[in-house]
C-alpha cells in the first residue's frame, strides 16, 4: 500500500512539474489578471441567469438569446 502512495506521489510531482501543467498555469494567470476578459465572463453569466430566470417563467428569451450570441 504504501508503494502506491510513493507512486501516486511521484505521478503528482510529475505533473506538477510538466511544461504543459506549467503553461497552463501561466495561461491562467494571464487570463485571471485580465479585467477585460474577466468583465465579458461576468456580463455572459449575467445573460445567462436572465435568460434562465425568464425561461422558468415562461417568458420570451430571444433579446437576451441574441444578446448573448453577439
Amino acid at each position: 500500500m504504501n508503494n502506491i502512495i510513493d507512486d501516486v506521489e511521484k505521478l503528482k510531482e510529475k505533473i506538477i512539474n510538466s511544461e504543459e501543467y506549467l503553461n497552463y498555469k501561466k495561461c491562467e494567470q494571464i487570463l485571471d489578471n485580465n479585467k477585460e476578459i474577466n468583465n465579458i465572463i461576468e456580463q455572459i453569466k449575467y445573460i445567462q441567469k436572465l435568460i434562465i430566470n425568464k425561461e422558468d417563467k415562461n417568458e420570451e428569451t430571444e433579446k437576451e438569446k441574441i444578446e448573448l450570441d453577439s
